[in-house]
Order: C-alpha cells, then structure tokens, then sequence
C-alpha cells in the first residue's frame, strides 16, 4: 500500500474514533491515549498528522461540514426537479446520518465548549457562516419559484433552520422517542406559512 493511502487510512480511522468518543464522551473527557487506543494506532501515528487535540477537533468539524455541503449540493443542483422536495430530501438524509454517525453529538459538544477553545470557536463560526452562504441561493430561489414564503428573509429562515436542527437533536439525544424527521415538517410549515412576516 502507498505511503499516502496508509496516510488517508491513518487520519480516517483517527476521524472516526474521534466522532465517536468526543460524541459519547465530550470533548474535555477524552484523551488522545484513548483516541489512539481505540483506533488501534500509535501515538507517534496522532502527531504525525495532527499537533494538538484541539487542531484534530477542527480537522473532525471540517471534513463533516463539507461532506454535508457536498452532499447536499449534489442534490439540490440536479436539473428539472423541485427545489423544495429536492431540499427537504436531502435534510431528511443528512438529519439520520449525522445523528448516526456522531456528527450531531458532537456538534453540540463543540458548540458547548467552544468558548473555552478559542481556535474551535472561530472555525465553528466560520463553517457556521459557510453554511448559512450556501444555503441562503436556495431560499432566494425556493421564495422566487414560488415554494416558500416570499416576506420571509433568507438569513432568518437559516437562522431558523439551525435553531430547530439543534432543538430536536437535544431532545432526541434525550428521548430517542422525540423523531428527528418531524424538525423537517416543522421547517416546512414555518417556510410556507403566510401569516409569518419579516419584522
């Protein structure tokens, strides 16, 4: 095996047992000895690609975001096809996989600490906003094709959408009952209601 697919493998196990012990565990309670652990891999292996814990948390919200970005551009850019179906498709996937694979979890464990990391605090801002920049042309576009409220402002309609993506996420970390895809039908009435108005 080349050197930079043993390298790729390295850092992709390292991800994943990343996800999933600050997912489980949080942040401040995991230790590199037992990311390492877990992974199977050496310590020597860690520094080789990352200099600090903090630097591989950033590296973890990175490559999630952009799976998520590409994911869901993927989808929305498909030609002759309804934006909104296409949109509401897309979130209904990305809600599943990223509570089943960790990614919501740890989000809100970022989110929670982030004040106390501020390098983490920073590049959550940022990809935050990189989202909100991606999302916002398919709202103007939704509201032009007529599919959503057209008084309603694109920011605060992400504003929003965030809002309820962590609500539910928090009470379904709580309750499992509490269904992650009803936050997508709860967006969709707050998207077509005519009686919402910008301020």
């Amino acid at each position: 095996m080349k050197h930079k697919e043993m390298s790729e493998r390295t850092v992709r196990k390292l991800i994943e047992t990343g996800i999933d012990l600050f997912s489980k565990q949080g942040y401040m309670s995991t230790s590199i000895d037992q990311i390492v652990k877990n992974a199977q891999l050496s310590k020597g292996a860690f520094y080789a690609h990352f200099e600090s814990k903090e630097e591989f948390l950033i590296r973890i919200l990175r490559e999630s975001f952009r799976e998520y970005f590409e994911g869901l551009q993927h989808i929305l850019d498909r030609k002759n096809q309804n934006l909104m179906d296409s949109y509401m498709e897309s979130s209904k996937l990305t809600l599943k996989e990223s509570y089943q694979k960790g990614f919501s979890q740890l989000l809100l464990q970022s989110a929670m600490v982030s004040r106390q990391l501020p390098n983490v605090h920073e590049k959550l801002k940022a990809l935050i906003d990189e989202w909100r920049q991606n999302l916002i042309p398919y709202f103007d576009e939704m509201k032009k094709e007529g599919l959503i409220n057209k008084t309603l402002d694109s920011e605060r309609i992400f504003t929003a959408g965030v809002a309820l993506f962590m609500g539910y996420n928090i009470q379904h970390y709580i309750d499992e009952q509490v269904p992650l895809v009803d936050m997508m039908e709860v967006f969709l009435e707050v998207l077509q209601s005519d009686r919402l108005t910008k301020e």
